[in-house]
């Protein structure tokens, strides 16, 4: 198994440079590969800032890679929580460090929006707001 980095995904992603886009393609198909998800993150900041993608556009990138056969994210329930928390209004950046969290903790934040999504959302673990 290869883990893949940021680059490998948005090549793969938004295809577009001929000849990386090509090569990303070639070795995500051609083997199974991991995505951390610190790599996610990353990618959905890039999209965000460099191509002003918008959160729904995101998410689908996001959804189009966890369709692909080779590919195996981690925490990957997750992940599926956290994106429907983005298209339900969750910031990109919460939503994946609320996936990153230990499954038996508390997610402990000073976000009031943030906590009561998550409570609408029926987050478990929970997030809970402390300050």
């Amino acid at each position: 198994m290869l883990t893949v980095d940021t680059n490998i995904l948005l090549r793969y992603a938004l295809n577009d440079h001929p000849k990386l886009s090509a090569r990303a393609k070639s070795l995500i198909e051609g083997n199974t590969c991991y995505v951390p998800l610190l790599a996610l993150a990353e990618m959905g900041f890039v999209l965000g800032s460099v191509y002003e993608a918008s959160p729904t556009d995101i998410v689908a990138y996001a959804r189009s890679l966890m369709q692909q056969k080779n590919l195996r994210f981690e925490h990957e329930s997750r992940v599926l929580q956290a994106l429907a928390g983005v298209e339900a209004g969750v910031d990109w950046f919460d939503a994946l460090l609320w996936a990153a969290a230990p499954g038996q903790h508390e997610f402990a934040t000073i976000d009031k929006k943030f906590a009561s999504k998550a409570t609408q959302l029926g987050w478990q673990p929970p997030v809970v707001c402390k300050l």
